[in-house]
């Protein structure tokens, strides 16, 4: 693959947990987890076979856990498509069903 794309929901997922992070830890800790998240985006595209399909969620999606996230992506053609970032506790299923961009 050539590159990652955020969708829509994803690039909102990300702002909300950095401005989550950075309100109740600061700036180090805001700027680490900006990193790791990134880091992940990258390992996925160069290794999509690091994440576990859930297809019984959704087909054709995987799931990686990265901290106390997991990244819900599909690989499409050439692009890694980062579809969801969401909290570990989070209804992951509802979310997921309602929420994805087709």
């Amino acid at each position: 693959m050539t590159r990652y794309r955020l969708t829509r929901q994803a690039e909102k997922d990300y702002r909300e947990i950095l401005e989550f992070t950075l309100g109740q830890w600061g700036i180090p800790q805001f700027e680490k987890y900006a990193r790791s998240l990134d880091a992940a985006f990258e390992r996925l595209l160069t290794k999509p076979q690091l994440g576990t399909p859930c297809n019984e969620i959704r087909a054709g999606y995987f799931r990686y856990r990265m901290g106390q996230h997991y990244i819900f992506y599909r690989i499409n053609q050439d692009t890694l498509e980062v579809a969801r970032i969401l909290h570990v506790r989070r209804n992951i299923k509802r979310k997921l069903l309602q929420d994805l961009d087709d």
